[in-house]
């Protein structure tokens, strides 16, 4: 940090004052990554979620996106993946 507060001149310190190895530590930290089986895990419980969020509400696609706390289009976006890859995503 000292080192940080001497090259930044001034009364704020940003990422360029600080050594690479820390600016790629935050950097790591901030964008863990999964692995494959852990991706497909984290997939498959976003679809459930939004399958049963789309029951619960009755398949309407506005009180769905408010209850999962996403946008409608970003709801949608999901839907037609979901409709790809089999789902029903629409009222029988």
């Amino acid at each position: 940090m000292e080192r940080a507060a001497l090259l930044s001149r001034g009364e704020l310190i940003t990422d360029e004052h600080l050594p690479n190895r820390v600016r790629e530590l935050a950097l790591a930290s901030r964008h863990p990554t999964l692995n494959g089986r852990e991706a497909e895990r984290l997939e498959e419980i976003e679809n459930q979620a939004i399958l049963q969020a789309l029951v619960k509400h009755n398949y309407n696609r506005t009180e769905t996106a408010k209850a999962l706390g996403i946008s409608r289009r970003a709801l949608l976006y999901k839907l037609q993946r979901l409709r790809d890859l089999g789902h029903s995503v629409d009222p029988q």
